[in-house]
């Protein structure tokens, strides 16, 4: 009987110290025990992404009335549901990986999303039906440029916006935009919107031409461009310098219809949603066709 009574004396005081351990040990014991392979990997992103993702979407100024004040303002609201919903993500997830809360079901599934099946989080996704998916690191990466690119965007003057290239494939809705741009230079030289003719010039230059809006990011594929000039090419892929816009009424477009070819312009490499065209002119020692 002595050694049962000092047994159940030590059950006693184990269950006493039980008793005393503070809840938040419990917790913390209870998350750091089993922690997925994936963890630490997880938790180092997450704390890498907080320190760069910009801390919000910028405000437009500008009247509604104005066509491209208007694209843009979708952009920035489109911009901004995510930029919330990526970063309150990003703070929830952070908080359960220093052991300062339990994951919720939505936390949760997105710190699974990224670290067990290496996908952007569902709720996170921007990029329209049909472009590649990418993975998380890299997908980061794209959108800390585009919340970067549209904050710069909303800094400037809406009368400047002419004057200092904007990554055309950084924009939801670069058609939208394109269009605008063409209602905005209708508005300005009070002419009809069928008046207008697109000019595209591509140069190495970033200074702006007349009443141009400057675009970068843009690639050509199967062919070569230099000074707006169109040859065949070996090459895969070129990236074009800098693309100048320019829309122009009928008597102030001089350049020869017969040596401009039509080309597509789609919003991804993989080249299933059309955006528009744009023509440009090819060497003369090509036939139209072989573009």
């Amino acid at each position: 009987f002595g050694k049962l009574q000092a047994a159940d004396k030590d059950v006693e005081r184990a269950n006493i110290l039980k008793r005393k351990i503070p809840d938040s040990h419990k917790r913390r014991h209870s998350i750091t025990s089993g922690q997925p392979p994936w963890w630490k990997r997880v938790s180092t992103l997450v704390g890498r992404w907080m320190k760069s993702i910009p801390s919000k979407v910028e405000r437009l100024s500008g009247e509604a009335s104005n066509a491209l004040v208007r694209a843009l303002q979708r952009e920035i609201s489109m911009y901004s549901k995510v930029h919330q919903r990526v970063f309150f993500d990003l703070i929830s997830a952070n908080e359960v990986f220093e052991l300062k809360a339990i994951a919720n079901n939505a936390t949760r599934a997105v710190m699974n999303a990224i670290g067990e099946h290496d996908t952007v989080p569902k709720a996170w996704n921007i990029r329209s039906p049909g472009s590649e998916t990418m993975s998380p690191s890299p997908w980061m990466q794209d959108f800390i440029r585009r919340i970067q690119c549209i904050n710069t965007i909303a800094k400037t003057p809406i009368q400047n916006l002419g004057s200092k290239p904007i990554w055309l494939g950084g924009l939801l809705s670069p058609e939208a935009f394109v269009a605008a741009s063409r209602q905005e230079v209708a508005r300005t030289k009070k002419c009809p919107l069928d008046s207008l003719i697109l000019k595209v010039t591509i140069s190495n230059s970033a200074a702006p031409l007349t009443d141009d809006f400057i675009f970068q990011g843009l690639t050509i594929h199967g062919a070569e461009c230099h000074q707006s000039m169109l040859t065949i090419s070996d090459k895969v892929m070129q990236e074009l310098p800098y693309s100048h816009f320019q829309w122009l009424n009928l008597s102030e477009f001089k350049e020869d219809d017969s040596n401009l070819v039509t080309i597509p312009v789609y919003l991804t490499q993989n080249r299933r949603q059309f955006l528009f065209e744009i023509r440009l002119p090819y060497d003369s020692k090509y036939n139209e066709s072989v573009f």
